[in-house]
């Protein structure tokens, strides 16, 4: 298992300097400070879009780059006031159900990008 403290820098950092493995900046994890790990299966009802996240790393296409782009779009509009908190669920899953299914590649990825966000405004206009 690869753990550490929460923090996206390490996500970031990984990114960024890929294939390379940098130190990490991050104060190391201590097991012992957190005491014990739980383990349980995921809660597919109260975190009703893990299915489709799930459903999109399978996908080997552009749906990643749609479902990160209609979420970050939906909180954004979400967070100005513009849809309710539960919107969220719904815009996202209808932006991935409606899009295409790119090949990946970077061109690819920045349009799918850019078709999520521009229908995530269409969905909030409704």
């Amino acid at each position: 298992a690869q753990m550490s403290n929460p923090h996206m820098r390490l996500c970031m950092q990984y990114a960024l300097t890929y294939p390379e493995r940098n130190r990490a900046t991050l104060e190391p994890l201590s097991l012992p400070d957190i005491g014990k790990l739980t383990f349980s299966k995921p809660d597919f009802e109260t975190f009703s879009l893990l299915p489709l996240s799930y459903r999109v790393c399978r996908s080997e296409s552009t749906l990643g780059a749609t479902l990160n782009a209609a979420n970050e779009r939906a909180v954004e509009l979400f967070l100005c006031g513009k849809i309710g908190f539960l919107d969220i669920i719904d815009f996202v899953t209808e932006a991935v159900d409606c899009a295409r299914e790119l090949p990946l590649t970077l061109d690819h990825v920045f349009e799918a990008d850019r078709e999520a966000r521009i229908y995530i405004d269409k969905l909030s206009g409704r």
